[in-house]
C-alpha cells in the first residue's frame, strides 16, 4: 500500500517508517524497538518532547490496539511484487511463498553452496549431489555420532579404571610395606625358633639318653622286668662255659641286660655270638661294663649292629683292663676313621687280644694302617691287609713303608703335616682374588686375556678357576620369550589349576587326548650333530646341502593319548588350518575315532589338551567340543614347554623319519613310526607332562629346562 496513506502516529519519528516491535517511553511516545534502544545508548532524553529522561529499563510495550492496527496494514513484496499482504504474514510470505526470495539448498548442511531464487529450488534439488549423498551421509553421521559416544564411555572407563589401578597401587604398596614387616618378623622370630629347636634337641638328646640308661638300669636291677621268654627258651639249652649262639635274634638294648646276666654272669659263657642284631651304643655300653669283671669270656662277635664311634670308644676303655678277650668281631658296625684312635690306643696297652675284625666299616686307609702297625705286623702284611680291604684305592707299598715308619718314630696323628720348604706363590689367595675380579667384571673372559692381564701362566690360572674358584663356562641358554611378570604369573596359575584336578582325582592321564600341527619336509637332512663323521687329518669334512626353502613338506594333524595314537591327518597342499577346518576335518573325526574306540563310553569324561593356536581357542571350536561332551584343558601360553607334542614327540618324529617321495608316503611313515612306539613311552611321556607342571611352578612361571635332569 502506499505509504503516505499511512496514520503518522503509526510511523516512528527515529527512522519515519511503521513501527516495528514498538515500545513506549514513560513520557507516553511511541517508536521501534531498535531505534530508540540505539538513540538512549547515545543521549538520555526522549527524541520526541526531549524533556524527561529515559532508559532501556524504563521502556515497555505499546497497547496490544497498535499492534493489531499495525499488523493490518497491507504491504507489497518488493522480490515477487505481490501485494496486498498483511504485515503480520510477511515474513511467512518471505520463508515460504515468495518466489524470487533467495533460499539455500536444503543440503546446506551437507556443505552444498548453492543459493538461488525458490522458484529454481526444485530443479536444483534434482541434480543436487550432495543431496544424493544425504542417506550414505546420515549413516556415516550416525557411525560417527556412535563411535564418539563410545569413546566417550571407554574414556570414562579408562578414567574410572586409572583411578581403580591408583588405589590399588596405593593399597599394594601397603600391603608390600606391611609383607616386609612380617617377613622381617617371621624371620627373626624363625631364628630365635631355630635357636630354641637346637636347644631343645639338644636337651631332648640328652633326656631320651638318660631316659634309657635309667630304664635299662631299672630292668638290669630287677630280674622280673627285663625277663625275655624267648631268650630265656635259647639260653636254656646252653651249658655253662660253653658258646652261645644269638644271630639274628632281633636283640636290641633292652635284651642286653637279661644276656648279661643269664649268658656272661650265670652261663659263664666262652663265646657270645650276637650278630646281626639291633644292638646299639647304650646296649654296647653295658657289654663294655660287663667285660672290664669278666674273665671267662674269650670271643665277642658284634657284627652286624650299630656300634658307632661311641660304642667303639666304650669297648676300648673296657679292654684297656680286660686280659681274657681273644676274638672281638666289629664288621659292619657304621665305625668312621675317628674310631682308629681309640682302637690304636687300646692295643697299644691290651697283649691278650689276638684278632680284631673291623671290616666293612667307615675306616679309610689311614685309619687302618694306623691300627695295623699297633699290631706291630711287618709292613708288607699291613699292605696285604689294607689290599684285601680296599682294593686298588690302596696306596703304593712305598706309601705304607713310610707311614709305617713315621708311626714307629711316635706320630699318630691322621692328618698332614705343613710341609717345609718355599710356599707355591702363583696360587696365592691375592692371585685368586684377582682372577676372582676380573671373571665378575666380564663372564666372557678367556683364560688367555686372564694370563694376560694378571702375568700368571695357563696352567695356574686355569687351576684357580676349575679348583679355587669352582667355575666351569658354559654357552647362553636360548629361551623362546622374555615373559613378563603377568605371564610367568599366568602360566603358574593355570599349571596350579592343571595340577589340582589331576592330583584330586577329577581328571585322568588316561583320558587325556592331546594334539597339535606338525611340518614334516619330505627329505630329512638331519640335525647337525648326526651329520659328524670322522676323517683323517687333512681330509676335508664331508657336506650336506642345505635344505631349499621351497623344498616340499607336509603339514599333519596328530593327537595322541596316554597309550598311544589316536588320528593323524595329512592336511592337502596349500590349505591353511582356520577354525572351520579344524572342526570338520581334525576334530570331528577325532571324536569319531574316540566313539569307536569306547563305544560304550563315548566320549565321557575325555579332556582334550591344544595350545593356544588361533584355530584351536576359537569360540566356534569351543563350542563344538563342549556339544560333544569334552573338556578343554587350559594351555599357558607361551609354553611349548608344556605341551606333551613339542617337548617329546614331534622331535623324535624328525629325528627318526627317512627321506620320502611324496605326502602319502610321508604319511605312512609317520604313522608306522608312531605306532611301533611302545605304550610305555606314551605313559611317561604324561607323566613328564605333570613333572613340567610343577617344575613350572616351582620355577615362578620361568622356563625350566635347566631344572630338568
Amino acid at each position: 500500500m502506499d505509504e503516505s496513506s499511512i496514520d503518522i502516529s503509526l510511523k516512528c519519528v527515529i527512522c519515519f517508517d511503521p513501527f516495528v516491535n514498538p515500545s513506549s517511553t514513560p513520557c507516553d511516545h511511541t517508536f521501534c524497538r531498535s531505534c530508540i534502544t540505539k538513540w538512549i545508548e547515545e543521549n538520555d532524553r526522549c527524541p520526541a518532547c526531549g524533556k524527561k529522561p529515559i532508559s532501556i529499563q524504563g521502556l515497555r510495550a505499546t497497547n496490544r490496539v497498535v499492534f493489531d492496527i499495525l499488523d493490518r496494514l497491507q504491504v507489497r513484496c518488493k522480490a515477487c511484487r505481490q501485494s496486498n499482504i498483511q504485515r503480520s504474514n510477511f515474513d511467512e510470505h518471505l520463508n515460504k511463498y515468495c518466489l524470487k526470495t533467495f533460499v539455500s539448498c536444503s543440503a546446506s548442511d551437507l556443505k552444498c553452496p548453492w543459493q538461488g531464487p525458490r522458484d529454481n529450488f526444485q530443479a536444483h534439488v534434482t541434480i543436487c549431489s550432495y543431496e544424493m549423498m544425504r542417506p550414505l551421509c546420515e549413516n556415516l553421521i550416525s557411525i560417527m555420532n556412535n563411535l564418539t559416544e563410545r569413546v566417550r564411555q571407554y574414556e570414562n572407563q579408562t578414567r574410572e579404571h586409572e583411578n581403580r589401578v591408583n588405589l590399588l597401587q596405593i593399597e599394594n604398596d601397603r600391603l608390600k610395606d606391611q609383607v616386609n614387616l612380617l617377613e622381617n618378623f617371621c624371620a627373626e622370630k624363625a631364628i630365635s625358633l631355630q635357636k630354641l629347636t637346637n636347644t631343645d634337641a639338644q636337651r631332648q638328646g640328652m633326656c631320651n639318653q638318660l631316659n634309657d640308661r635309667m630304664q635299662l638300669m631299672q630292668i638290669l636291677s630287677s630280674p622280673n622286668v627285663n625277663h625275655n621268654p624267648r631268650l630265656e627258651e635259647v639260653l636254656s639249652r646252653c651249658h655253662s662255659y660253653s658258646t652261645v649262639m644269638l644271630n639274628d635274634s632281633r636283640i636290641d638294648n633292652f635284651d642286653v641286660p637279661f644276656i648279661i646276666r643269664k649268658a656272661l654272669i650265670m652261663k659263664q659263657c666262652s663265646v657270645l655270638n650276637l650278630n646281626n642284631n639291633f644292638i646299639e651304643t647304650t646296649g654296647i655300653e653295658l657289654l663294655a661294663n660287663a667285660l672290664r669283671s669278666n674273665v671267662v669270656l674269650k670271643r665277642l662277635s658284634l657284627k652286624g649292629n650299630r656300634a658307632g664311634l661311641k660304642g667303639v670308644e666304650y669297648l676300648a676303655k673296657a679292654l684297656l683292663t680286660n686280659t681274657t678277650l681273644e676274638v672281638l668281631e666289629l664288621q659292619t658296625n657304621c665305625i668312621p676313621d675317628m674310631a682308629a684312635t681309640y682302637v690304636s690306643d687300646m692295643l697299644r696297652h691290651n697283649h691278650t687280644l689276638k684278632d680284631l675284625f673291623l671290616g666293612y666299616n667307615d675306616i679309610e686307609s689311614r685309619g687302618m694302617e694306623v691300627m695295623a702297625n699297633c699290631l706291630d705286623n711287618q709292613t708288607s702284611v699291613i699292605y696285604n691287609e689294607l689290599h684285601s680291604v680296599h682294593g686298588d684305592q690302596v696306596p703304593c707299598l712305598r706309601t705304607v713303608e713310610r707311614w709305617a715308619k713315621w708311626f714307629r718314630e711316635g706320630r699318630e696323628e691322621i692328618e698332614d703335616e705343613a710341609r717345609p720348604g718355599r710356599p707355591v706363590t702363583e696360587t696365592t689367595s691375592e692371585n685368586i682374588e684377582q682372577v676372582c675380579l676380573l671373571i665378575d667384571d666380564d663372564p666372557h673372559i678367556t683364560i688367555d686375556e686372564v694370563q694376560e692381564q694378571t702375568g700368571l701362566s695357563h696352567g695356574t690360572v686355569q687351576l684357580i678357576i676349575t679348583d679355587h674358584l669352582n667355575l666351569k663356562k658354559v654357552t647362553a641358554r636360548y629361551i623362546l620369550k622374555d615373559l613378563t611378570d603377568f605371564q610367568r604369573a599366568e602360566r603358574v596359575r593355570i599349571c596350579q589349576q592343571n595340577l589340582a584336578k589331576f592330583q584330586e582325582g577329577t581328571w585322568r592321564l588316561c583320558d587325556v587326548i592331546t594334539g597339535d600341527e606338525l611340518w614334516v619336509y619330505h627329505t630329512q637332512i638331519g640335525w647337525k650333530s648326526s651329520n659328524a663323521a670322522w676323517v683323517r687329518r687333512g681330509d676335508p669334512p664331508s657336506t650336506v646341502v642345505r635344505r631349499d626353502r621351497f623344498a616340499p613338506r607336509t603339514l599333519f594333524s596328530i593327537f595322541f593319548k596316554s597309550d598311544g595314537p589316536v588320528f593323524i591327518h595329512p592336511v592337502e597342499r596349500g590349505q591353511a588350518i582356520d577354525h572351520h577346518y579344524y572342526i570338520n576335518n581334525c576334530l570331528q573325526p577325532l571324536v569319531e575315532q574316540v566313539k569307536r574306540q569306547r563305544p560304550s563310553y563315548g566320549t565321557r569324561r575325555i579332556k582334550i589338551h591344544h595350545d593356544n593356536g588361533r584355530s584351536h581357542i576359537h569360540k566356534d571350536v569351543s563350542n563344538y567340543l563342549e556339544s560333544e561332551g569334552l573338556t578343554i584343558i587350559p594351555h599357558a601360553p607361551n609354553s611349548p614347554n608344556l605341551s606333551p607334542c613339542d617337548f617329546w614327540l614331534f622331535y623324535l618324529i624328525k629325528e627318526n623319519l627317512t627321506d620320502q617321495s611324496d605326502s602319502e608316503s610321508l604319511y605312512d611313515a609317520v604313522s608306522d613310526f608312531m605306532y611301533s612306539l611302545k605304550k610305555e613311552e606314551y605313559k611317561k611321556t604324561f607323566e613328564k607332562w605333570i613333572q613340567r607342571m610343577q617344575l613350572c611352578i616351582d620355577n615362578e612361571g620361568d622356563y625350566f629346562e635347566q631344572l630338568i635332569k
